[in-house]
């Protein structure tokens, strides 16, 4: 994700420090020394990675009937017109390709939706995503109930006023007010906002003219992120708040490729988690 801070070469935990620093001014032309106390604080958290696979196995038989299927489809795109031979994109880069591009969209949700269960077995297993690590903080009051936008589940009507009530909490830290900060949405609540902030300012010419991409009066960025779809979460944070650890994400797409007598095995390894650096950072609003 482009709002993600990369964290890479990680082999098991990397501290995500970020200095806290309090107001220190005072007057001055005095001759005593008045250190202020415990104006620079630290908040240690951790991003931890965490090894993640997809194992694929292909027989014989289904190998037979996938070169089958490709070349059909080939020969129904030159019939169309289309310059394309079997030798153009060979069956198995293409076949690759698409266990590449789903693996990256698993992760992708496990980055989002994820929870951590070492002996579960399906992607949302393989670690916390931010989903579950908000929810964590808002009960545990590492994100500040202040933080935290009583709101609604969102439709096209109220939309605005659920973006904008998350909007303001972070409006309200003098600190961030002015901070380009980003706020990550589900696609159709996007959409919902959009709607909604024509429907109560399509008086003005210019707002039928372009999407909605920042929040009026503010430095947020809207971000609708997919992996988010059934979620009415908003999430407000400076971009790089949230950080993603990786030891080597090429290896997310490399594919290791074994033949054991007729069939062929297919594996891709990689280690990752994510987290957040500032939890006092992240303003959201009450809905899951």
């Amino acid at each position: 994700y482009d709002w993600m801070t990369p964290i890479a070469d990680v082999t098991d935990k990397v501290p995500l420090v970020e200095s806290l620093v309090s107001d220190i001014l005072q007057p001055g032309g005095k001759t005593t020394f008045t250190p202020t106390e415990n104006a620079v604080s630290f908040k240690n958290r951790f991003a931890q990675v965490r090894a993640a696979k997809a194992d694929l196995q292909f027989t014989q038989a289904q190998l037979q009937q996938l070169r089958k299927s490709w070349i059909g489809l080939m020969a129904k795109s030159q019939a169309a017109g289309i310059a394309y031979d079997v030798y153009y994109i060979p069956f198995e880069a293409f076949l690759m390709g698409k266990v590449i591009e789903r693996f990256n969209k698993n992760l992708r949700e496990a980055i989002i939706k994820g929870t951590y269960n070492a002996a579960g077995t399906g992607k949302l297993d393989v670690m916390d995503g931010l989903l579950t690590l908000i929810t964590d903080d808002i009960t545990s009051l590492d994100i500040p109930a202040a933080n935290v936008f009583a709101g609604a589940a969102i439709t096209e009507s109220n939309a605005e006023d659920q973006v904008l009530g998350v909007a303001k909490k972070s409006l309200a830290n003098e600190d961030y007010a002015g901070a380009d900060m980003v706020m990550l949405i589900s696609p159709i609540n996007k959409w919902n906002y959009e709607v909604d902030y024509r429907n109560n300012h399509g008086a003005l010419p210019y707002n039928n003219t372009f999407a909605q991409g920042i929040i009026p009066g503010t430095n947020i960025v809207l971000f609708p992120v997919p992996e988010l779809t059934g979620s009415n979460r908003l999430i407000v944070t400076p971009k790089e708040n949230i950080c993603l650890a990786y030891d080597d994400l090429n290896r997310a797409n490399s594919i290791t490729v074994e033949r054991e007598k007729r069939n062929i095995d297919l594996m891709i390894d990689v280690e990752i988690g994510m987290n957040y650096a500032i939890a006092e950072t992240i303003w959201t609003n009450d809905q899951a």
